[in-house]
């Protein structure tokens, strides 16, 4: 399961850092969940299943969903609850819950509703529950969090709540001795192909502790490749065949180590593509793109460049189950967005459209559910001044929708660039 928070503070990601995401607002919530509904979505109706029940179950279990919880300790606006309730409408069936913290029982489209009681009592009546509310203080909420803070070996006190975990060396001298490609087709460079029936089982343990530079507990390991158990003489082989084809650097140092906890690691000579996506956009927004405009823009092209689709898009039928309970299947199409918009508005300071566009479409081979792509392209497409061009794609985005239509907001900056599309998409059809 992965869950979202919004208005608990960030300092609750350490609880999880790989399933907890901390969204600053509601305004931010319902846009993220409005491109992730339309994705799984998309994915149940490629799939051919009517709910992730049915998915997980069916012949494309290993596209499945993991369960997503929403915690909002928020009062949202009128405006936002109504957008709540409409995602909530469509979000059991896609595997998505939404619980609201509210300080009145006036949310639309609640199916279930609890209260605490200045008395300190929980209170469910269709379930016939009258419990004792428990809270936390903030005291032991902190010291609780500080501890799993402490158990990170790799943590640094210094380093801002937004920074990758793992910022690789970007630079010409920084080139890996494994680069693997995991952001599309899996890819590795740098390593032989292991012989025999075991290669697909060390790409994927190698693929899971690249996910994971802060380390993985051997039993964690395990527990992933192969869910019903194994033995430790296996769990040790396995580890011995790692250890022996990930080899060693120039100094003689294993590059699959153990830190001081035993959880294994990967040095820091062995790097994947999202690794160089995540430290490119952090360099780009937030380190030496900041204060130049041609170093910002050469950083944000290199990231969209290592954009080749889905996380790890061909791997095979009944393997890769544990990234079911990770946040990156999520978290990958929202910094593959977030660089495009960046990008885009990059190219539109010096009104150059067509890149603008391009590196538009580059992004939503990897997120084509996020919104926020689509109106920046219908904005692009619009500087052009090529009508024709931009009711084509309103007609695309018409096809795209489906049954369910537009998005208001979608709607609303049609009306605005193009006033006459509905008469002009009629015609068309």
């Amino acid at each position: 399961m992965t869950i979202t928070l919004v208005g608990f503070g960030e300092d609750l990601t350490p609880l999880a850092p790989n399933r907890i995401r901390h969204l600053e607002d509601i305004e931010a919530l319902v846009e993220t969940m409005e491109a992730e509904t339309r994705q799984r979505r998309g994915a149940l109706g490629a799939a051919g299943h009517d709910s992730v029940l049915t998915g997980r179950t069916g012949p494309a279990q290993h596209t499945r969903w993991a369960p997503h919880l929403v915690l909002l300790a928020a009062q949202p606006s009128a405006e936002n609850a109504v957008k709540l309730a409409e995602l909530a409408s469509d979000a059991s069936r896609l595997g998505i819950g939404y619980l609201v913290g509210t300080e009145t029982g006036d949310l639309p489209g609640a199916a279930w509703e609890m209260e605490i009681t200045g008395q300190g009592k929980l209170l469910a009546p269709l379930l016939g529950l009258e419990l004792d509310a428990q809270l936390l203080p903030v005291a032991q909420q902190r010291a609780v969090v500080e501890l799993f803070v402490e158990a990170d070996p790799e943590r640094e006190s210094d380093r801002p709540a937004n920074t990758p975990p793992f910022l690789v060396d970007i630079s010409e001298q920084g080139r890996p001795a494994v680069y693997a490609r995991l952001v599309g087709p899996y890819e590795i460079i740098g390593l032989d192909t292991p012989d025999g029936e075991r290669s697909a089982l060390l790409h994927e343990a190698l693929a899971l502790l690249l996910l994971h530079r802060e380390g993985v507990h051997p039993r964690v390991l395990s527990s992933a490749l192969w869910p019903r158990g194994v033995t430790d003489d296996v769990r040790g082989a396995l580890l011995d065949r790692l250890r022996d084809w990930l080899g060693a650097d120039p100094d003689g140092t294993p590059r699959l180590g153990r830190d001081a906890t035993g959880r294994l690691t990967l040095a820091k000579s062995v790097v994947s593509d999202l690794d160089v996506l995540r430290s490119l956009y952090h360099e780009a927004t937030q380190g030496k793109g900041v204060g130049s405009r041609a170093v910002r823009g050469r950083l944000l092209t290199d990231a969209l460049v290592l954009v080749r689709g889905p996380l790890l898009a061909d791997r095979p039928e009944g393997r890769y189950r544990w990234l079911t309970h990770e946040i990156v299947d999520a978290q990958l199409p929202l910094l593959v967005a977030d660089t495009g918009l960046a990008l885009c508005e990059f190219h539109m300071e010096k009104n150059r459209a067509e890149k603008a566009i391009e590196a538009l479409n580059a992004a939503l081979r990897t997120a084509p559910a996020d919104e926020r792509l689509w109106h920046e392209l219908l904005r692009a497409t619009h500087a052009t001044g090529d009508t024709s061009r931009l009711t084509a794609l309103a007609t695309d985005l018409i096809g795209r929708s489906g049954a369910r239509g537009l998005p208001p907001r979608t709607e609303a900056l049609l009306d605005e660039l193009l006033p006459t599309w509905r008469d002009a998409i009629a015609a068309v059809g």
